[in-house]
């Protein structure tokens, strides 16, 4: 998480972003293992589309967006 905020935002993350994100990932993976009926076990793909999906997210942030 730390390396996707600097990455994205040149920042890193307050705890509430952290925990939020982390949130975020959790639930992902649970909703790609439920709409995508992943029977395969392969956690390994799950965790990189639930990264993904965090990627994408931080893109449509308007600190992302915005340069001040």
């Amino acid at each position: 998480i730390e390396r996707l905020f600097d990455r994205t935002l040149g920042r890193s993350p307050t705890p509430e972003e952290q925990q939020r994100v982390a949130q975020f990932i959790a639930q992902a993976k649970i909703n790609l293992k439920t709409t995508r009926g992943d029977t395969s076990g392969s956690s390994g793909e799950t965790e990189l589309r639930a990264w993904a999906a965090a990627v994408q997210a931080m893109f449509e942030l308007a600190e992302f967006r915005y340069v001040e």
